[in-house]
């Protein structure tokens, strides 16, 4: 009898997942799953792959929670995505609030990891509302993941989640060890949830945020998701989705472009948009700066829009050639809304890193890296960027990830999406990430 091959295991191991949790089996190259069994072997004690894929059959809560672990943490931070929480105040939450005098706002963060983005959406409200906010808002918050969960609800986070967050919104709504304050914590509510269940879904929801959670799944489990999400909405709720999640394919919601965000109404009875209440009116955030004016180039004209995405991509890495970088992001912006994808997230992300806005690289490398994890060209932006933002640690691991990657291609390759760099220019910039990080060490 022929024994089954350690990559057959790991490919069952992962349709069995997807099956219970909907995280496609294709995003994960294969090097890369099998490291994530071997973990989940270890930390579960079990004797072999075959073993972990025995006891996922049977239903084990230990190796089913590892693998779910595995599966679906992916990077999340405070106020991730700005924007939508800018348009919940100052679009979308003016009409709930007037729709439902006599009733709490019912606001829903469906696959909410850690718990940075339902704390993210509580702390933006009371920022809005005040007091209020605690009679007016309520907040559910869900995630297929327990030990996620667990995390989330102590409400206790590391330097990490406060990236790209300032110093006063930080002081404001946490201790010096990073422990929340109560007023958030009172808004939210957090339980387990699994988004392929057929039952256990909320009802009467006014707003959903689903971000960057559908990008994991097959396209039959997003079209079903996306039916149950419109179905379990109120008829003048909205649907929040990531920039990289695939739009949703149903006649039920409608798209509404906003400045800041595409959000997602029920068509049946189009949600009214009154003009914003100055009571909800919130700042710009400290922590997003516009680009200096001597990075512009006057001379530099963008001509006419091409009409192809290709056409459209070299004409903004044109301008970038030629030192127009707020032309040339300006020129993205359009392809962003239009057309999200990886081409678009590295082609912005190198020209962010180029204008030093390291922080909007790190978050187009990690966009980029949630539709392709074995991209190596995306690992090293997050690298760079991450280097460049002092966190020698996580740039660390992201030049480790760029050189696994590496290792699966052909020597000197070019590597799709690298703006020109050639594999061994990539090599060493990772090489002399590791020496800084060894040189901090010995300091």
């Amino acid at each position: 009898m022929m024994l089954p091959s350690s990559d057959d295991v790991c490919s069952a191991i992962a349709r069995e997942l997807e099956m219970r949790i909907g995280a496609s089996a294709t995003r994960l190259s294969a090097p890369m799953l099998a490291a994530a069994v071997e973990r989940v072997r270890v930390g579960t004690h079990s004797t072999d792959a075959v073993q972990v894929l025995s006891r996922l059959q049977a239903g084990d809560p230990e190796v089913t929670e590892a693998l779910v672990l595995e599966a679906t943490v992916g990077e999340t931070y405070f106020f991730r995505e700005r924007g939508h929480l800018d348009v919940l105040c100052r679009e979308l939450l003016p009409g709930l609030l007037a729709a439902h005098p006599s009733r709490r706002v019912r606001i829903w963060s469906a696959g909410c990891a850690t718990g940075e983005e339902p704390y993210s959406i509580a702390i933006t409200c009371l920022e809005a509302l005040g007091r209020r906010a605690a009679d007016r808002v309520e907040i559910l918050a869900t995630d297929v993941s327990p030990v996620a969960i667990r995390k989330a609800r102590e409400g206790v986070y590391g330097p990490w989640s406060f990236r790209g967050v300032s110093s006063t919104t930080r002081g404001a709504w946490f201790d010096p060890s990073g422990r929340l304050a109560s007023e958030p914590r009172k808004l939210v509510t957090f339980r387990l949830h699994n988004l392929l269940d057929l039952v256990g879904w909320p009802e009467d929801v006014d707003v959903v945020f689903c971000r960057n959670v559908l990008i994991y799944f097959t396209p039959e489990h997003v079209q079903s998701c996306i039916d149950r999400f419109a179905a379990c909405l109120t008829d003048s709720g909205w649907l929040v989705l990531g920039p990289s999640d695939p739009p949703p394919r149903t006649t039920a919601l409608r798209p509404r472009r906003l400045e800041g965000a595409i959000v997602y109404g029920r068509k049946l009875h189009e949600p009214a948009l009154p003009k914003p209440a100055p009571l909800l009116a919130l700042p710009v955030p400290a922590s997003v700066r516009p680009f200096s004016s001597s990075l512009s180039v006057r001379s530099a004209p963008a001509p006419k829009a091409p009409r192809t995405l290709d056409s459209r991509l070299a004409l903004a890495r044109d301008l970038a050639d030629r030192g127009a970088h707020r032309e040339a992001l300006a020129a993205l912006e359009a392809i962003v809304e239009e057309a999200p994808g990886i081409e678009t997230w590295m082609t912005r992300g190198t020209i962010r890193s180029a204008s030093g806005d390291h922080a909007g690289a790190t978050e187009d490398a990690e966009r980029a890296l949630a539709l392709d994890a074995t991209l190596p060209a995306a690992h090293l932006l997050l690298a760079t960027s991450r280097a460049a933002r002092g966190d020698l640690a996580g740039a660390r691991r992201a030049a480790l990830d760029a050189q696994r990657s590496l290792a699966d291609r052909a020597p000197r390759e070019d590597v799709a999406h690298a703006g020109g760099r050639r594999v061994d220019e990539m090599m060493r910039t990772a090489s002399r990430i590791g020496r800084l990080r060894a040189r901090r060490r010995r300091a």
